[in-house]
């Protein structure tokens, strides 16, 4: 499993035993040693997911929790490409309509799809399923080799 922008590692606390590797990618540097994720994951790499050179099978799952909306739209959609070409699963959790501006000195936490709801989601990233949602937040998941919709004619 990579977990993608782990912040206080949350889900590497919660998936510790349930998986025999967790990895992260943290692109602030601070954040590693605050929330001491080395204490957490296996591998901590410190960098931009945009740039991590992922390969087919690498990891099984990728989780992006609370991570999407901080991305471009296109550089999502190409994020998600690659790790479907890639034949990797992934796990997305969204706010719903939630500005949220840098903070605490990290331009990265700027939230780039503030405007993201259920709707707006499906028609970005087709081919997720809601498992969990609400009007604040949605989980998706979409299997490695999950068959996309036919695009609209």
């Amino acid at each position: 499993i990579l977990d993608v922008g782990p912040g206080a590692g949350k889900f590497g606390v919660l998936l510790r035993d349930k998986s025999r590797t967790i990895d992260a990618i943290e692109i602030y540097l601070p954040y590693v040693g605050l929330f001491r994720l080395n204490m957490v994951y296996n591998q901590v790499y410190v960098g931009d997911v945009m740039q991590f050179p992922f390969k087919k099978k690498m990891y099984d799952l990728v989780i992006l929790g609370d991570v999407l909306e901080h991305l471009s739209v296109s550089d999502a959609q190409s994020l998600l490409l690659t790790l479907r070409k890639n034949h990797i699963s992934v796990l997305i959790t969204v706010p719903f309509l939630y500005p949220h501006p840098a903070v605490y000195g990290n331009q990265w936490e700027e939230h780039k799809q503030a405007d993201l709801t259920e709707e707006v989601f499906q028609e970005r990233y087709p081919g997720f399923r809601l498992i969990l949602g609400n009007e604040q937040q949605g989980v998706y998941y979409r299997g490695a080799l999950t068959a996309l919709p036919d695009p609209a004619p």
